[in-house]
């Protein structure tokens, strides 16, 4: 069903580009300009999320093997998943200024102590 509204968009996108060259040379170079910058933030988006999803993947499988961990009392594994998460935490700085700030809850350091 996607696939055929978008290649029904994109026929609808087509034919008002010939009647704005039809009309106008100029008005149909900016409806041009405007319809590959549609599909460039398109492009942009789609990537964005798919990025999104993958480290969303890549969370829920340091999740499980930290439940795993914790579960069979392995201090070497439960290490070597924090330094994963700090080291996904330090990749990702957009969260810092995003994530508000309680003061019961301790800030996570890389020199802490496990």
């Amino acid at each position: 069903m996607g696939g055929l509204t978008l290649l029904g968009v994109g026929l609808g996108i087509t034919g008002l580009i010939e009647d704005l060259f039809a009309r106008s040379e100029g008005l149909g170079f900016l409806g041009l300009a405007f319809a590959f910058a549609a599909t460039l933030a398109l492009s942009v988006v789609v990537a964005r999320e798919a990025l999104g999803l993958a480290r969303l993947a890549v969370i829920e499988k340091l999740h499980q093997r930290a439940a795993a961990a914790l579960l069979s009392d392995d201090r070497a594994e439960s290490r070597t998943i924090v330094h994963e998460l700090l080291r996904l935490a330090h990749q990702n700085r957009s969260w810092r200024g995003r994530v508000p700030r309680c003061k019961a809850m301790p800030t996570i350091s890389s020199t802490a102590p496990i």
